[in-house]
């Protein structure tokens, strides 16, 4: 069975601790055993995609019902909406 995943269009300097903060509130932040987000070249910004194994393909059909249901979008929107 697939585990791993890759997620594309995570933009922002912010983009890891936004998605790691999406993967707990799907509470999904202890369901991997490997992640990676590289960043580009001679530059601390993230490339815009993560690599993440999951422990079960339940791991991976939750995330992706998640993301297809624009909860991400609304966890965006929630994050970029407060008042700091």
């Amino acid at each position: 069975p697939r585990t791993t995943v890759m997620v594309r269009n995570l933009a922002g300097p912010n983009a890891r601790k936004e998605f790691l903060n999406f993967l707990a509130k799907c509470e999904l932040n202890e369901k991997f055993t490997f992640f990676y987000m590289p960043c580009k070249e001679h530059r601390n910004v993230p490339a815009g995609f993560a690599f993440i194994n999951f422990l079960s393909p339940n791991d991976v059909l939750k995330l992706y019902v998640m993301v297809k249901s624009d909860y991400w979008k609304e966890f965006l929107s929630e994050t970029y909406n407060k008042v700091p």
